[in-house]
């Protein structure tokens, strides 16, 4: 008797009938299978991505809080006791024979500056230093940046008796004729220097602090030997960190650069303003009625 087939002796393999692997095997081997569970799996990535993407950037920004500001508000006002007339104040006026005449204005450096004055030896900054909004800013250091020598233009002198300085505020000293000028905090009750520029002052919107910035052009008042004949102009800048990022934040002259001059002038091109009523003396005309 002859037989054809698989013999009825024989057994199928294991894990059920014979054809079910197969056919597993037979789908995944098939290329147009293949090429469709890659895209579906590139979609899915692709729009996993797309979706966390804009959360993540909010996330960050809500971290660092970034906005188109800096996180640091500063306002300049001149002349030290807050900018008070009859202070100590001296200004270069250019292309001048004579200072000009303030009209009703008290003489001080702002006026002295809307004339075109230039602080003569020194220039007294206050800074109200506030952040710009609740969270705090590390003020680090504040520093002298720009330093540049123009000539010194001709001119004449115009100025005010001294008064002396308040004591209320933190007080720094500059000398702008050294070769790396540096901006250091001067101890009220030692009258010592900071021996590091390294500040740690915070600030938030609620919290304001006040700095009173003597920049002077060498450190022994009317020593022989001068910086220049010139003009040195400068800025500020103050460094910070907010929300562990550092930044810097420019102090200027509304746009222009501070300037300070140095130089000697005869005792006929210096006055001094005496008040409303007899303004404008010379020096040797002051010294006379005192």
């Amino acid at each position: 008797m002859s037989t054809s087939g698989t013999a009825s002796g024989s057994t199928p393999p294991a894990g059920g009938s014979g054809t079910t692997p197969g056919a597993a095997q037979r789908l995944m081997a098939n290329p147009r299978f293949r090429r469709a569970a890659k895209f579906t799996l590139a979609a899915l990535v692709t729009t996993l991505i797309a979706t966390l993407i804009p959360l993540i950037v909010v996330w960050i920004q809500s971290m660092f809080n970034k906005s188109d500001t800096e996180p640091l508000d500063v306002t300049v006002s001149y002349g030290y006791r807050h900018n008070e007339p009859a202070c100590g104040g001296e200004w270069l006026f250019p292309k001048r024979r004579n200072p000009p005449k303030p009209g009703n204005n008290e003489v001080i450096s702002t006026w002295a500056h809307q004339a075109n004055g230039i602080d003569l030896y020194e220039t007294d900054l206050i800074l109200n230093i506030q952040g710009s909004n609740s969270d705090a800013v590390n003020i680090q250091r504040i520093r002298v940046t720009d330093l540049k020598r123009t000539p010194l233009p001709n001119g004449v002198i115009g100025g005010t008796p001294g008064c002396g300085a308040k004591g209320d505020v933190r007080t720094f000293h500059s000398f702008l004729g050294e070769p790396l000028p540096r901006v250091l905090e001067l101890n009220p009750k030692t009258l010592e220097y900071a021996k590091s520029d390294t500040l740690s002052y915070f600030v938030t919107s609620d919290k304001t602090e006040k700095f009173l910035i003597f920049a002077y052009m060498q450190k022994a008042d009317f020593a022989a030997d001068q910086v220049c004949t010139c003009v040195l102009q400068w800025k500020l800048a103050i460094d910070w960190t907010y929300h562990g990022q550092e930044g810097t934040t420019v102090v200027d002259d509304q746009g222009a650069p501070f300037q300070t001059a140095d130089g000697t002038w005869s005792p006929q091109k210096s006055f001094l303003w005496t008040g409303q009523l007899t303004g404008w003396a010379t020096y040797q005309e002051w010294e006379k009625e005192n």
